[in-house]
């Protein structure tokens, strides 16, 4: 009786322990939901009806806007054109695109407005003028050094004429007189001729390898060949080879629109320049790629404009600029038929010069021929 009175006991024991369990399960769950009750809710909003597709309206779209363009379309690499035949006034354009209305003529932009040869464009600022140092040399001096460069004659004219550049101020009124002269002077010496070997690629050649063998540029050797500067070469490919010559160098002023021309360091001669409208001739170190004679020009309407029309904006050459692996930029120095235009921001970004000048720089330098232009 003891032990299954001891069995009973322990059976009431763990049924105890079983009712504890379930009564605090069950209060806990009283309390959770109580507090949830008392939590507050947000209230979901009612649905709305879909409508229909023939209700809603249609949506209304604004109406697209020309983007300027980074450069104008007048003498960029010879892909894009430009109109060229004077025109009259911009309101009257039979090629702008913008609709009139009798009420209100929109107002055209630039982008809008085809480039025409020497003429303001509306949207332009104001026109700089070149910038003009002052003088350092007094006048008396000067005048006296000037007679006596006069009465020289060939490269002893030549070299004082360098040195009395080197005493004047860059863009002053004595500097650029002085600088006619040296023209006048260069103009007469003889253009050398560069003779040209063939040499077929071997078994580890390069560019570089070849540019330092014959002791010249990696790009003048590249450009000679119209290769990239960083081209890699076949074997069995025949490339022309220039023997050493004058090393030239080229820098334009944008704000004294002079282009300095350099023989082995030495200044060599001096030209005007027109430049970019709205400052879109780029800055920057460049490397004469190409040179083209008699360039066609495409017209905007379609067409070629042969060499030597009026139409063409580019004149008798074309020195197209590279960058520093001779990838075209657009961007070159070429002549114009409208010389007005020289010293002036009329251009879409390129260098004009008048053409007899052009022609000059481009007998003188090659291919390869580095150019910096700064402001």
């Amino acid at each position: 009786m003891e032990k299954t009175g001891f069995k009973v006991k322990k059976r009431s024991a763990a049924g105890g322990i079983l009712r504890r369990g379930l009564i605090f399960v069950l209060v806990a769950a009283a309390i959770g939901t109580g507090i949830w009750f008392l939590l507050p809710h947000p209230e979901k909003e009612p649905e709305k009806p879909v409508p229909a597709e023939s209700a809603i309206p249609a949506k209304e779209t604004a109406p697209a806007v020309i983007p300027e363009p980074v450069s104008e379309p007048e003498e960029k690499a010879f892909t894009v054109s430009s109109a060229s035949k004077e025109t009259p006034a911009p309101a009257e354009d039979p090629e702008l695109t913008v609709e009139k209305t009798p009420e209100k003529t929109p107002e055209k932009t630039v982008a809008q407005e085809p480039v025409r040869k020497g003429i303001v464009h509306a949207s332009d600022p104001a026109e700089e003028e070149p910038y003009s140092a002052p003088d350092l040399v007094p006048a008396t001096e000067f005048t006296a050094k000037l007679a006596a460069i006069r009465a020289a004659s060939g490269m002893e004219q030549m070299t004082k004429l360098q040195a009395l550049l080197k005493e004047t101020a860059f863009a002053s009124p004595q500097f650029r007189e002085t600088a006619k002269i040296l023209n006048e002077c260069t103009r007469e010496l003889p253009v050398s001729s560069v003779q040209r070997t063939v040499y077929v690629v071997k078994p580890g050649d390069s560019l570089i390898r070849l540019a330092r063998k014959f002791h010249l540029p990696t790009v003048r050797l590249a450009a000679e060949n119209g290769l990239e500067a960083n081209a890699m070469l076949k074997i069995g490919q025949k490339l022309q080879v220039p023997e050493k010559a004058e090393w030239w160098s080229i820098r334009i002023s944008k704000r004294a629109r002079l282009l300095c021309l350099y023989r082995e360091k030495e200044l060599f001669a001096v030209y005007d320049v027109g430049i970019g409208r709205r400052d879109l001739t780029p800055e920057g170190n460049f490397i004469l790629r190409e040179t083209v004679d008699d360039p066609p020009y495409p017209l905007p309407t379609g067409g070629m404009a042969k060499p030597g029309s009026p139409e063409n904006q580019l004149g008798p050459c074309w020195l197209g600029l590279g960058d520093s692996q001779l990838r075209s930029t657009g961007y070159g120095i070429h002549g114009t038929p409208d010389e007005s235009s020289v010293t002036r921001n009329l251009s879409a970004g390129c260098v004009r010069m008048r053409n007899k000048e052009v022609l000059e720089l481009r007998a003188r330098v090659p291919v390869g021929t580095p150019v910096v232009i700064a402001n």
